[in-house]
């Protein structure tokens, strides 16, 4: 278990800057990106304002993961590795939000057929991405620490086995997310199939219970039918082909 002394910052609680106050940040320091359009400036830099301060002041964060304390080769710059995850995910959002470039030089990215660029980049990426999250816990819990810290990693495969290690000894809890993800959606499709089941066994009996009340009711008509034949006189020839019809309607 993890026991921070400093608590990292609440994100939400992390100040923002006004639009004018971005766009003239973005003017005077980083204007290779001040021709693209607002929408996608103030994208591109709420998403690393928002994201450097927790990064840089997290305790759990540490500058480097110490695997093997006697080999420093072998440590892995944790702190800059997440890092350049983030600045990988931003490379392209000051130029557009979606997967569909062609879009680009409009700035009309809005047909609703686009996929949204940073859950792109990141099924697509060939390097670990991370996404941290941290939370203050609750503060009415007894327990001294409630406080929870979480992170996301895009494709385990390609995360080397000594740091997952080192997570797991640091007392992090090791999910699959697709694995997860892929119970959930079983879970689902069994629920899904078994109300199946039961609305095909109820719309079944409703329909048994309709075709007989049908035929209960079909019944009935043949027998005024025939009784006002007999009081009629109608010839037996033509009772069949009169009946279809009275019955066919409300007789």
């Amino acid at each position: 278990m993890i026991v921070c002394i400093k608590h990292d910052p609440n994100p939400q609680a992390i100040p923002d800057l006004k639009l004018n106050e971005i766009r003239e940040f973005i003017q005077s320091k980083i204007f290779v990106i001040a021709s693209s359009t607002y929408l996608h400036q103030t994208s591109f830099f709420r998403y690393c304002f928002q994201q450097f301060l927790p990064i840089a002041q997290s305790e759990f964060i540490q500058n480097s993961a110490w695997i093997d304390e006697k080999d420093a080769e072998n440590n892995i710059s944790f702190k800059h590795m997440i890092t350049e995850s983030v600045l990988q995910i931003a490379k392209d959002l000051s130029t557009h939000s979606f997967g569909n470039t062609s879009t680009r030089e409009s700035g009309d990215e809005g047909t609703g057929e686009e996929e949204f660029f940073l859950c792109k980049k990141w099924h697509d990426s060939e390097d670990p991405l991370y996404l941290c999250n941290h939370d203050e816990g609750d503060k009415n819990s007894e327990e001294q620490n409630t406080a929870t810290f979480s992170l996301l990693i895009s494709d385990i495969e390609i995360i080397a086995e000594d740091l997952l290690n080192f997570f797991k000894q640091l007392g992090f809890l090791l999910f699959d997310w697709n694995d997860d993800l892929q119970k959930r959606e079983d879970a689902v499709e069994v629920n899904l199939l078994f109300n199946s089941i039961q609305i095909h066994s109820y719309n079944t009996y409703l329909l048994l219970f309709f075709l007989s009340f049908i035929e209960s009711d079909q019944n009935k008509k043949r027998e005024r039918a025939e009784l006002l034949f007999r009081v009629l006189g109608v010839p037996l020839a033509l009772r069949e082909s009169i009946g279809k019809e009275l019955c066919a309607g409300e007789f």
